[in-house]
């Protein structure tokens, strides 16, 4: 996203800012649900659109999507109560 802001060489008007703000927290929901905690939101791992060359990329052109899980941590079992939290220990 960062870069697109570049090419554009103008800031997002509030509203694109505002529809943004609901489709990441959509997704951030999303992947709660699921289970998990994101645990890593920068503009870096913010994507708009698809790659041109895909099919429906036209439709797709204005959704934000959230990407690199590497940071992120499940927080329900399988049964679907919270797992205890851990004492963290620095040594």
């Amino acid at each position: 996203m960062e870069s697109y802001l570049f090419e554009r060489n103008e800031p997002f008007t509030e509203k694109t800012v505002l529809q943004i703000g609901i489709q990441i927290l959509d997704s951030l929901r999303v992947i709660h649900d699921a289970g998990f905690i994101y645990k890593d939101l920068k503009l870096d791992n913010v994507m708009i659109g698809d790659d041109q060359s895909l099919p429906n990329s036209k439709e797709s052109l204005y959704k934000c999507r959230l990407i690199d899980f590497g940071l992120a941590k499940k927080y329900l079992q399988e049964d679907g109560t919270h797992i205890p939290k851990k004492k963290e220990q620095l040594f």
